[in-house]
């Protein structure tokens, strides 16, 4: 019985750390996890911009346990990267995220290096518009609404005139016109026909 009880001791006392499964891990055809999403990982190192829909072999995935959550695997997973670990993770249920540890940081921004350029290799650039320096803009923009004025000097027929600012600032939400001060005196004129020029220098 003493035996008996060394040995369950001794088994109790021989732990794995946290390294030692993702180094550990097998990595043989079979236990390769199949697919690895790129948004998980452009959402874990803040690289929404990356056009990235897969990766290529140097970026491998295994399982360190896994189980069934209705049709889906979940678990532990250890992260590859050409053939060095990275980090591991762990997802409890197939709505469940899944959470990263890394190795080191150094692991981490290599990740996201790699990422950059399988993105760039790809022609895949960021999402973004580009906008048409040649594009004619006019001299200002359109406001619809005497509330919403900011700015007191409008373009009207053509020409600058000073808006009467306390006469706009009393108008109802609703309206749709302002008052401006001309050489002949105030005049109410409507927004439509109004352009306040834009906040640039001349």
């Amino acid at each position: 019985m003493d035996s008996a009880r060394n040995v369950q001791a001794n088994q109790k006392e021989k732990t794995v750390k946290n390294i030692e499964l993702i180094k550990n891990v097998r990595r043989d055809e079979d236990n390769e996890d199949s697919w690895i999403d790129p948004g998980t990982f452009k959402e874990e190192l803040d690289a929404w911009h990356l056009e990235l829909y897969d990766f290529d072999d140097r970026f491998k995935s295994y399982w360190i346990a896994r189980h069934y959550c209705t049709d889906s695997r979940v678990g532990l997973r250890a992260y590859y990267l050409d053939g060095e670990p990275v980090c591991g993770s762990h997802q409890g249920g197939r709505k469940c995220e899944e959470s990263f540890e890394w190795i080191s940081q150094e692991a981490a921004e290599k990740v996201l290096e790699y990422m950059k350029e399988l993105a760039e290799e790809r022609g895949q650039k960021l999402n973004v518009n580009i906008l048409n320096p040649e594009d004619e803009l006019g001299d200002g923009y359109y406001i619809k609404f005497a509330t919403q004025v900011m700015d007191y000097t409008v373009i009207y027929d053509g020409k600058e005139y000073p808006v009467d600012k306390e006469s706009t600032n009393r108008q109802s939400y609703i309206n749709e016109f302002i008052v401006i001060e001309t050489e002949e005196g105030k005049k109410k004129v409507d927004l439509e026909d109004c352009l306040f020029p834009w906040r640039i220098e001349e």
